[in-house]
Order: structure tokens, then sequence, then C-alpha cells
């Protein structure tokens, strides 16, 4: 076959190979056994004690990328750093009083040390219910020890510890941020105050104030725009008044004026009129009686001519007296038209002068309403950004108030109740007998391991093996058919050289297995010498 190609892998005839060699791989598999059983017999045996504990989320991490999957990673990896950590294992051994071990080395702090890390390699802390979105985390906190009652003692001391700590911590956490939050809120009360001040200044400076109210409930903006509707509204009834007035009048002068309304009408003299009864009363009696003497006389008769002459005299003075009662008027008066627009004339009059004494300081009220009004629009902008500080900074300074207050509550709780921090779920109990490791288990890993490295050897040497060892592989490597094969016919050197390679197989299997039972020897009893992965490795293969 040539150097430079490669074996051909066939599965068959290794398995082939191992079954050949099954008298090379009996012996080293039934001393890994031997050798199994008796590490598992000499090395001592463990009481195993744990407790259940349940941490709760009290603080909501933020920043972190585990927070939005597993709220609680952070708090288990804590305890788990915590519970194992040198100083509180020291802590917890130094409170146990019966623990002579340590007290007989406390002067000696290398031994004391050693010791204190020997304690520390056989704590655990597992977290029982992983998962996304919990609201609490639920360990198992266990310890093996040779002394039963020590591993529960121990247990149950680290335990109480851990959860006082952990109070102790969340306590010093919550109460730190009850401080922040009552600075918080106090800085937001100050900027409070201060924009209050502001807002008072500025209605002062102003006198604009929306939240001023008139004593019917109103705020003062809206009683000034209501009042300049309301004269408004005044102003324009007074003007449309003032203006029909205006017209009115003006049609009744030129009514007046053209003639439409006579200012007189001719009428008959009053007799009840005293100058007139005075004058005519006695021609008219005198009248009667001279038309009488005239009715009663014939025409020949002489007094018959002068009462007709008596009748034309007197006559003629009437008409005369008449005339003169007309030239001084006795005979017009005003007419009723006349008089009744002279009457609506100064009643119009009055109207107008009394309408225009209410128009004039309506209308200054008006204008000044309407340049307080005017102003309202840059106050308003001023006056709502205040207002929006002031809001703001309240909305601010309620929200830390009511959250400096939650966190005062949930610290006093705390301080009165540990169990909303960590709640111890199962005391540690005794355990009858020792449970680690599991014997049964050692001695089958003592003999899987020998008859895994007797194997690989076999399979190793085969491999390394540059000689032909089917016909397969010599046609492969001459590249010409092969015609045929002759049976194989070991020599007496052949089969020394084949007794000293299975002599050499088998120490080196011995020697492997012997050193894998040196390791698990080490790790029984004294562990700390031990690298920290190879622990937590045979830790997790040890356990029942």
């Amino acid at each position: 076959m040539s150097e430079l190609e490669t074996p051909n892998l066939q599965i068959k005839r290794y398995v082939d190979l191992l079954k050949r060699r099954r008298w090379q791989i009996l012996p080293v598999a039934l001393l890994g056994l031997l050798i199994g059983t008796i590490v598992a017999g000499l090395i001592p045996r463990f009481y195993e004690a744990s407790t259940q504990i349940r941490i709760h989320q009290v603080f909501e991490e933020e920043g972190r990328a585990f927070a939005r999957k597993d709220p609680l990673l952070r708090e288990v990896s804590d305890a788990r750093n915590t519970i194992r950590a040198w100083d509180l294992v020291r802590e917890a051994v130094l409170q146990l009083d019966d623990w002579e071990d340590f007290f007989a080395v406390r002067d000696d702090d290398v031994k004391f040390n050693a010791k204190i890390r020997g304690v520390q390699m056989r704590i655990w802390v597992h977290d029982l219910d992983p998962g996304d979105g919990r609201g609490s985390a639920t360990l198992n906190i266990g310890y093996r020890d040779q002394d039963a009652q020590r591993t529960v003692d121990f247990v149950d001391r680290i335990t109480r510890l851990y959860i006082k700590r952990r109070t102790e911590f969340v306590v010093d956490r919550a109460a730190r941020l009850a401080s922040q939050l009552q600075e918080r809120a106090n800085k937001w009360q100050g900027e409070w105050n201060e924009a209050l001040q502001e807002m008072g200044r500025f209605i002062a400076k102003t006198g604009y104030d929306p939240t001023a109210r008139t004593p019917q409930g109103a705020t003062l903006q809206t009683d000034k725009i209501k009042r300049r509707q309301r004269i408004s509204d005044e102003v324009r009834d007074l003007e449309i008044v003032i203006e029909a007035a205006t017209k009115e009048k003006a049609l009744l002068l030129a009514q007046i004026a053209d003639g439409r309304i006579p200012q007189k009408i001719v009428t008959p003299l009053d007799p009840n009129d005293p100058e007139v009864r005075k004058v005519f009363l006695p021609l008219l009696a005198e009248r009667k009686k001279q038309e009488e003497l005239f009715k009663e006389t014939t025409p020949i008769n002489p007094r018959h001519k002068q009462a007709r002459r008596s009748l034309a005299a007197i006559d003629e003075i009437i008409a005369r007296e008449r005339k003169r009662f007309e030239e001084l008027g006795k005979t017009e008066r005003p007419s009723k038209a006349y008089l009744t627009a002279q009457v609506r004339i100064q009643e119009l009059t009055r109207l107008i002068q009394d309408k225009t004494l209410q128009l004039d300081p309506r209308k200054k009220d008006l204008i000044l309403l309407n340049k307080e009004l005017g102003s309202l629009g840059r106050d308003h902008q001023l006056y709502a950004k205040l207002k929006e500080r002031v809001d703001e900074t309240l909305k601010s300074y309620q929200e830390a108030k009511e959250a400096s207050k939650v966190q005062m509550e949930f610290l006093d709780s705390v301080r009165a109740n540990s169990d909303q921090v960590v709640e111890l779920l199962q005391p540690p109990w005794k355990p009858e007998e020792p449970t680690y490791p599991n014997k049964p288990l050692v001695s089958m890993l003592g003999l899987l391991i020998a008859v895994l490295v007797a194997g690989g050897l076999i399979l190793l040497l085969d491999f390394l093996q540059s000689s032909f060892k089917t016909i397969d592989e010599v046609q492969r490597g001459l590249s010409i058919p092969v015609l045929g094969g002759i049976s194989y016919v070991e020599l007496a050197e052949e089969v020394a050289a084949s007794r000293r390679f299975r002599l050499k197989v088998t120490l080196i299997s011995m020697f492997a297995v012997a050193v894998v039972g040196t390791l698990l020897t080490i790790y029984f009893l004294d562990p700390v010498r031990l690298p920290g992965w190879f622990l937590n490795l045979l830790d997790g293969l040890m356990g029942s």
C-alpha cells in the first residue's frame, strides 16, 4: 500500500478485529472493574442534605440583554456565587461550634483555608425552574459531608446566612432607592413651586389670570368676553334706536316743512271764549231783538225799516269784529297732526339725547374691553407656557412622590417580612445513610473506562499499521486485479512478536486504568488538588 494512501476504514472489519481480540480486552475490563470496585469500597461515603428557597424578583434590571428573557438570571447567579463564596462559607463554619476539624487548625491559615476550599467544593446550588418571564426562582442548596448532623446544620446555617445577606442587600438597596426617590420628589417639588411663583409674578404684572372667578363662577376672561358681547349688543341696539329716531324726526320735520302736516286749521269762533262772548253776546242779543222786531212789523211800519237798518249795522259790526278776531287768530288753531308731530319730535329729541348719553360711555367701555381682550392672545400664549410647565412639574412631582411612597411601603414590608425577598420553602432534613458517591456507578465506570481504553488502543495500533490487511487494500494499492490469495501462516517469530505486542497493549491499558483510578481516588479523598472543571465533570458523573 502506498504510504500516501489513506487506509480503508471498514466498520465491519474493525468489529471483527475487536471480536478476535476480545480475550485481550476481557482481562483489562475485569481489571478496570476490580479497580473500580476497590475504589468504590475505599473512597469515603458522604451524607447529602439540601434545602429549597424561592428568590423573588424585587428589582427590575434595566439595560441587560437577559432581562427580557430570564429576569431572575442575575439573582440566581448572585445566589450561586454568594453561597459558595469563601467569606460566607467561613462564617457558616465558624458559627458551628462542634466542627472540631476547623477549630483544630484555626490558627494555621494555610490548612484552614484549604479546608474551607474543600467545603466549597462540596456545596451545590441548582436552579430548579429556569425559564423565560418567571417571577421567582426556586433554588436547591445542598452540601455533602461525612457527618450527617453536621451536613444538615451546615446547609441550614449557610442558607440562613444567605437569606440574611440577601435581605440586607435588598433593604440597603431599597433604602438607597427610597432616598433617591425622595430627593427626586423634593427636586420636582422645588421646581413646581418655582413655576407657581413665576406664574404668580406673570399674573401680577399682566393681570391675566384665566383661573380667577367671578361671584357667579365664571372666569374673569370669560366674564370680559361676555361683557364685551353684551356691551356690543347694547351699543348696536342704541345705535339702531338713535338711527331710527333720527330718521323719524327728520321725516316729521320734512312733512311739516312741505305742508304735508299743516300747522293750523280755520275753525269758527269759539263761543265759549270769554273775549268772544264779551263782544258777540251783546251784539247777538241785540240782533236777535232787532230781528224779532223786524219780523213783527210790516214794511210800512217805520220801526220795520229801523229794525232792518239796525240788523244791517249789527251784522256789519259782527263782521268787523269777526275779522278783528280772525286777525287776532281767534278763528285758527294748530292742527292735531301738527301737535302730535311736535310731541313726537320732542319725544324723539329726548330719546336721541338719552340714548346718546348712554351710547358714549358704552363705546368707551367697549374700546377699553377690546384693548384688554386684544392682548389676550399674547398673554394667553405666555400663560399657556407657564401653565404647561406648572402641570409638567406637578405631574413629575406627584409621580416621584407616589414612587417614593410605594418604595417606602416596600421597604417597610421587607423589613417586617423577609419572605418577600427570599422564602424558605423546605428546611434540610437529616439523611438516614450516606448516598454519595454511587458505588455501583463507580464500579461500572471503572469497567467502562477499561473497555474503552483497551478497545481504543487496539483500534489505534491497527490503524497505524502500514501492512495490507485485506484483498481490497492490495487491489487498491497495486491498481491491478487480484487473481487469488493464500492463507496466512504465522511463523514462530511472528507469534512471539504478537505476544510481545499484546503484552504491551495490556500494560498500557493497565496503566491507563491505574491513572483513572488514581484520579478518582484523589477526587474522593482530596478533591482540592484537582482543577475546578474536572471536579464539576466528576460531580455530574458521580451523583446518585
